[in-house]
């Protein structure tokens, strides 16, 4: 995030700067004159890496090299559109607009991201705190109360019944069994 507006701040610095370097024609040639210098002083580190390339300690030293080269190639491609924007201030303004729409969109993005996370936690919280006060208002808590005692009746009723209807179902076997042996003695005294 830090990065992002740095490198903000830093087009909108360079946007007045480089349209007042177009209308001096001398720092102009000045900024040419100095970039084509560092082109002429790039194209010569890639041959001498290239040559360096050659030898077989190069090869272990290629994936720097490689590295090094996308940089360039990166900053080249900087410095061709720094070059271009001298000579069309429209197509800078167009780079430079680019540039500020994507860095702006980035940077609603994590800020959009950002409050939502905070609004989850907020929202937590809020949960929280209106849960306990519904808790603790008198009116709730005497309601939960009554639904405690109601529910602990039916508890205890239903602990009577199931009771009884075991010692029912006791007192049948218990029956049943004495109506059993009496209709066996019967069998037997009438054999």
């Amino acid at each position: 995030m830090r990065n992002i507006l740095l490198l903000l701040s830093a087009v909108v610095l360079l946007c007045p700067s480089v349209y007042a370097q177009a209308a001096e024609p001398s720092k102009t040639e000045r900024v040419v004159s100095g970039l084509l210098d560092f082109g002429t002083a790039v194209m010569k580190k890639r041959a001498a890496d290239r040559e360096a390339a050659s030898t077989p300690q190069a090869v272990e030293a290629n994936a720097p090299a490689e590295a090094e080269e996308s940089r360039m190639t990166r900053l080249g491609k900087s410095v061709g559109t720094l070059v271009q924007g001298m000579s069309d201030p429209h197509f800078l303004a167009e780079k430079i607009a680019t540039v500020l729409r994507e860095t702006g969109e980035l940077v609603l993005r994590e800020y959009l991201e950002q409050y939502k996370a905070e609004g989850r936690a907020y929202t937590r919280e809020l949960a929280n705190i209106i849960t306990e006060r519904i808790v603790n208002h008198d009116k709730v808590a005497s309601t939960l109360r009554s639904i405690r005692m109601l529910c602990w009746g039916v508890v205890i009723y239903l602990s009577v019944i199931t009771l009884l209807i075991f010692f029912m179902l006791w007192r049948m076997k218990c029956s049943n069994e004495k109506v059993l042996r009496a209709i066996e003695e019967l069998r037997q005294r009438s054999r």
